[in-house]
């Protein structure tokens, strides 16, 4: 399956560096739905991101971020590097909002 390139369809996961191909189906998600990539992440392109939010069409709620300086490993990363604005992104996302 391509996207009408000669590169396979766009999905967020890479595979032993394989082709890229969908593992899931974003149309079925109902919860909300937080996608993050830093941006120097060098596993998801922005395009990966996009089209997941594009196809997330039944998400309760959708929010795309991409963090400034930050690559792929956001969650081990320093404080400085990208970690703390992650874990803030995502404490933001999950708090009741009034």
């Amino acid at each position: 399956m391509t996207d009408g390139l000669t590169r396979p369809a766009i999905s967020p996961l890479l595979l032993d560096g394989g082709p890229r191909r969908r593992l899931y189906d974003a149309g079925s998600i109902e919860a909300a739905v937080l996608v993050v990539r830093g941006e120097r992440d060098f596993w998801s392109r922005p395009e990966d991101a996009q089209a997941l939010a594009h196809d997330a069409v039944h998400a309760a709620r959708l929010e795309v971020l991409t963090l400034p300086g930050a690559d792929h490993f956001l969650h081990l990363e320093t404080a400085d590097h990208g970690r703390r604005a992650f874990l803030d992104a995502v404490e933001q996302f999950l708090v009741p909002r009034q």
